[in-house]
């Protein structure tokens, strides 16, 4: 199962993590990476960590693309942060996440607090 989610996550959510392209058809992309990821982490095929980067994804692009406004971007966005920032340290604690991968969720945190002041 680990296989299938790291294999989906390289090829699905991967490309998109870090997208600057800002239209409809990456928004319907982070709509529909999102409920796949979050069905998957339901029927335990995903970890918590790709369910709450994945919400990450569809937050950002929903005020790329001016869905949502700047507070409800930073509201929703910081919490989903914090989550997976929460998951990514648990996953570090019992070694199923990198120390990058700890980094990169401190990181991501922190430039968008600095963003939402």
């Amino acid at each position: 199962m680990k296989i299938l989610t790291l294999i989906f996550s390289l090829l699905v959510v991967a490309p998109f993590a870090s997208a600057t392209v800002c239209n409809q058809k990456s928004l319907e992309a982070a709509k529909n990476i999102n409920v796949a990821v979050q069905h998957q982490f339901e029927i335990g095929m995903a970890p918590i960590a790709d369910a709450y980067e994945a919400k990450v994804f569809l937050i950002e692009q929903q005020y790329c693309m001016g869905t949502i406004s700047k507070e409800e971007f930073c509201s929703a966005g910081i919490e989903a942060l914090e989550d997976s920032l929460g998951a990514v340290e648990a996953g570090h604690a019992v070694g199923v996440n990198s120390l990058s991968d700890l980094i990169e969720a401190v990181e991501k945190l922190a430039k968008a607090e600095t963003d939402c002041q």
